[in-house]
């Protein structure tokens, strides 16, 4: 079951990051979840530009980390298309679902144990 908010000790985020800016980029990753969790309510696709507008920076490592705390939970974020200029759509689905998940499936096996 998903909830409005993430496990805040669950948000591992990578080594590099020094510690005055952890508790900003867990907000971004927060932010980044309950973008998700509302486009998996209402149905619909997350854009690149509102995953930039919920947390400036590096979009790519924070999808990362929010996918990390997601695959044990069961979930999963995935890429479900581009548009010719270059804006890509994602979606929270299922870890059964999960293109990105199958496609990395030995690599990431060890989150969801």
């Amino acid at each position: 079951m998903l909830t409005a908010e993430l496990p805040y000790g669950k948000i591992r985020l990578n080594s590099s990051v020094q510690p005055p800016d952890v508790n900003r980029l867990k907000g971004h990753v927060q932010r980044l979840y309950r973008l998700f969790l509302t486009g998996y309510r209402l149905d619909i696709k997350v854009s690149t530009s509102a995953v930039m507008n919920s947390g400036k920076g590096q979009y790519g490592s924070r999808l990362w980390t929010l996918r990390r705390v997601l695959i044990p939970m069961g979930w999963c974020i995935d890429d479900v298309g581009r548009t010719e200029d270059g804006q890509h759509y994602y979606k929270l689905v299922p870890l059964s679902e999960s293109a990105f998940y199958a496609e990395r499936e030995e690599e990431l096996r060890g989150l969801t144990q």
